[in-house]
């Protein structure tokens, strides 16, 4: 029978988790959106040895510790580049298993325990984001260390806890949310042992010397510290831009009059709801039970410091979740952070499990199969069609070799930026407001009602050519696919179906002369 040694069964499950991931890992597809961004900014970091003057990018940890690996990788290849920050990405992804099991050790017993790196690892949200390259594997990895080591009998173990918050908000500011909870946390369990109290003041020192690093580099490079400043504008928008609904970039605010009750609805209700959603498809058969039990059982009077821990932790991560959804910013992403959480609550039930079951090894296997099972088969109905996401790559190379106004396809158009750096690699890379610049000339097709009213208006905006697809994806240019012969001032100088793609697209240049020609 397989041996539970905790090590054995850890690098055992670490190898299924790296298979499964490299099962589907996105081969030959560049990032997009902020992604992207992070590796652009890696890239530029790497050659120069410091982060870049005047691109804020508020989260650069990420892309720094990525720059290292850039530096030492002796290639300047375009897609394996890409493949070192996603192969880091799952790295730290993989590695989360390990505080994970020793987290849930505090509480359960060894073969309990390793149940919850099952549960973490072999999530499909989990899986699918790890190979993603974002920041989300080492931001989770780093939040479950500080609440392992925070949670320690050992009070040496407070130091790197509270420097690891530091890092966590060079990660992503709202770590920095973290200190105060955790701060409150240590007085209460330490109020008796005076020795122990003045030696927080050391901590907090280590803590603050490693942000004041991070602060000033960052100061220096772009004129905020990124942490504070950040904080500051997140209660500047609920205090004073909910008030007044002056904000261009939320087209849901009413401009004069308060949308806080439409930001605290909308957050609520969003909250519930992807909540629902992350416990899918295996949270949701552990974790409901598991809570019916802890009522029954009345196992929630009997709170102590490290349960308040936990709940403050989860909480404090809610927060910035609720303020994106309360802006309609709908991503499920902002709720990983939990899913260390949800694989200790998950254990209650196993625990039961173990008091009906004596033969707690073929449980132990029997679940984590299941587990495997269940997350595969949500995979595979559930997964992205590379195919298409390489054609659509394709498709954006040959845009980008045109200099010419195009309008926005969206979702294939996310490649525009990406073709850009491939096609003009080695690149050189500008950025606006920490966004990676895109060259080509988007334009959005929006509140027209026809096609001659939309290329009226795209010539102003330096509209030259047209990007149409089989997808139906907008009714003003859906006949131009179907139909091309009845648009004369529309000529094609491109058909992917000519290069055996599955994504049926083609693009056609304007010809405004004839266009106005036609319209007499």
């Amino acid at each position: 029978m397989l041996s539970l040694n905790p090590i054995f069964y850890l690098v055992t499950l670490g190898i299924i988790g790296i298979f499964i991931r490299i099962l589907y890992f996105p081969f030959e597809i560049p990032f997009s959106y902020d992604t992207l961004d992070y590796f652009a900014y890696s890239l530029v970091e790497s050659q120069i040895g410091k982060f870049p003057e005047g691109v804020n990018l508020v989260n650069n940890g990420w892309p720094t510790i990525v720059s290292f690996f850039f530096y030492i990788s002796n290639t300047d290849n375009f897609m394996h580049l890409t493949y070192i920050q996603r192969g880091l990405s799952i790295l730290f992804s993989v590695l989360t298993i390990i505080p994970i099991y020793f987290l849930a050790r505090r509480f359960f017993t060894k073969k309990i325990a390793l149940i919850a790196p099952s549960l973490f690892i072999l999530e499909p949200n989990i899986l699918m984001n790890s190979i993603q390259g974002g920041t989300v594997p080492i931001f989770i990895f780093l939040g479950t260390m500080i609440i392992y080591l925070f949670l320690s009998k050992n009070f040496r173990s407070l130091y790197p806890a509270f420097a690891l918050i530091a890092i966590l908000s060079f990660i992503r500011y709202e770590g920095l949310l973290l200190i105060f909870p955790l701060s409150v946390m240590f007085f209460l369990r330490f109020k008796k042992n005076h020795h122990e109290i003045k030696n927080f003041i050391f901590i907090i020192f280590i803590f603050a010397l490693i942000l004041s690093v991070i602060g000033i580099l960052r100061y220096e490079a772009y004129g905020q510290d990124g942490l504070i400043s950040s904080i500051t504008a997140g209660g500047k928008y609920v205090i004073e831009d909910l008030s007044t609904g002056d904000e261009k970039d939320e087209p849901w605010m009413i401009l004069g009059q308060s949308n806080h009750l439409n930001f605290i609805q909308t957050g609520t209700n969003s909250m519930i709801k992807f909540i629902g959603i992350t416990m899918l498809p295996i949270f949701i058969f552990f974790i409901p039970i598991s809570i019916i039990f802890l009522v029954k059982d009345r196992s929630f009077l009997y709170i102590d410091t490290r349960i308040i821990s936990i709940i403050c932790y989860a909480i404090i991560f809610l927060i910035p979740a609720f303020y994106a959804y309360g802006r309609h910013i709908e991503d499920i992403r902002y709720l990983f952070i939990l899913y260390p959480i949800f694989s200790l609550i998950s254990l209650h039930f196993i625990k039961k499990i173990f008091q009906y079951n004596q033969n707690h090894n073929l449980i132990l296997i029997a679940i984590t199969g299941g587990i495997i099972i269940s997350s595969v088969s949500f995979l595979e109905y559930d997964k992205n069609d590379y195919i298409h996401e390489r054609d659509a790559f394709a498709v954006a190379k040959k845009i980008v070799n045109e200099e010419f106004g195009y309008n926005i396809f969206s979702p294939e158009s996310k490649y525009i930026k990406s073709a850009e750096v491939y096609n003009e690699w080695p690149p050189e890379i500008s950025f606006v407001n920490g966004h990676v610049e895109r060259k080509a000339n988007g334009i959005v097709v929006k509140n027209h009602d026809t096609l001659e009213e939309f290329l009226i208006y795209g010539e102003k905006q330096g509209l030259t050519h047209l990007i149409v697809d089989e997808k139906k994806k907008n009714s003003i240019l859906d006949n131009i696919f179907y139909n091309e012969e009845k648009f004369p001032y529309l000529q094609k100088i491109y058909d992917s179906s000519e290069e055996k793609l599955n994504y049926k697209v083609k693009i056609f240049e304007i010809d405004y002369n004839y266009f106005y020609e036609y319209m007499k």
